[in-house]
């Protein structure tokens, strides 16, 4: 069960499009490159968004995106550099 400490991990498949919020109140958008490991902070359902952490950088992406362009990560070591994750069919991929 994925807590504060143990986030969901999820690798990009596709490149995502994100919202970062600027310290002086304004916003931008980043590209999460493909490939990237993302961590689930939290979830917003009132706006259909999810608050992720990407190399310590918090960001914003919508739901729909991270069902579509990701697939989860089911370990945090693997072999020869190969994260284990789901696939669309739900089938382990390595």
């Amino acid at each position: 069960m994925p807590t504060e400490q143990n986030p969901r991990r999820y690798r990009v498949r596709a490149a995502l499009t994100a919202l970062k919020y600027m310290q002086n109140g304004r916003s931008t958008f980043v590209t999460v490159p493909r490939g990237s490991v993302i961590a689930i902070k939290s979830k917003r359902r009132e706006f259909e968004v999810v608050e992720i952490d990407w190399e310590g950088t918090a960001l914003v992406v919508f739901n729909r995106d991270i069902d579509e362009r990701t697939v989860e990560v089911l370990e945090s070591t693997s072999i020869l550099g190969q994260v284990p994750h789901k696939g669309r069919g739900g089938k382990l991929e390595g």
